[in-house]
């Protein structure tokens, strides 16, 4: 006795605590009463039950909760909305993600189409070059053999130029696109890391880099297989065409001096 009441001298509030835990225990019993003692409507399976009764006594609960029950209720209400922000923050992130990876994929096609485009027209350009150059060669049948192997050197120097400068921009291309498929994998992977740590969102980020980077690796590797084919057909047209002219020549030259 001695004992309880040096506590209840410490703590103040330990009457009140008890007192309005024992009403809320009335309180409960009370409302159980009522939807034990509920009329039952006949024909429903259903029970009739004062209304404002049953609300008063759910506003005295309520209002006899204790506080940390209460703060319980406000912290799970906050953890809630916190999830569902970061979920929408990584939606937003990964569309971002999504959608810089498809550019960069666009702004890759661009360029290589461009790539396409001038390696196409210079190949049309050194073609004219080599018709210009047969009918030089036509018109300077009598020169020495010296002087068509001396042309023939300078278009084997031509085509390895021409082929070396395609190669080095389409080594360009390719680390450029390397080098942006790294940087749009890196942001997907912080993005995804920091908005939520679903494993399935960074694979995901992951995989759309790594394809980006295996598409434009193939379409250079077919773009340069494509020119060292062109370069390797008009190299051996060039052979041809000087072979046939040291022969001319040397037909010419025999037929001369068989007039002799």
């Amino acid at each position: 006795m001695e004992g309880n009441i040096n506590n209840s001298q410490r703590d103040p509030f330990v009457n009140r605590k008890d007192a309005d835990m024992r009403q809320l225990l009335t309180a409960l019993q009370e409302m159980q009463e009522i939807v034990a003692n509920a009329q039952m409507i006949w024909g429903t399976g259903r029970c009739m039950v004062d209304k404002k009764m049953l609300t008063d006594h759910i506003d005295l609960i309520a209002r006899l909760l204790p506080d940390s029950l209460k703060q319980a209720a406000a912290i799970v209400r906050d953890e809630q909305n916190i999830r569902e922000s970061a979920r929408k923050e990584s939606a937003e992130q990964i569309a971002k993600a999504r959608d810089e990876a498809q550019k960069t994929v666009d702004d890759a096609a661009k360029e290589a189409e461009k790539t396409r485009a001038a390696s196409q027209k210079a190949a049309e350009e050194a073609a004219r070059a080599n018709a210009n150059a047969m009918n030089a060669a036509n018109a300077l049948k009598a020169q020495a053999e010296s002087e068509a192997t001396a042309t023939r050197q300078k278009g084997q120097n031509a085509a390895n130029a021409l082929y070396a400068q395609a190669q080095q921009e389409a080594q360009t291309l390719l680390s450029r696109a390397q080098q942006e498929a790294q940087m749009i994998k890196a942001d997907a992977e912080s993005a995804a890391r920091n908005a939520v740590s679903d494993e399935n969102v960074y694979r995901m980020a992951v995989m759309q880099a790594n394809e980006l980077r295996e598409d434009t690796e193939k379409e250079l590797a077919a773009m340069r297989h494509h020119y060292v084919g062109a370069l390797c057909n008009m190299m051996g047209e060039v052979d041809e065409y000087l072979v046939s002219l040291v022969s001319s020549i040397r037909a010419e030259r025999q037929e001369l001096i068989n007039k002799r």
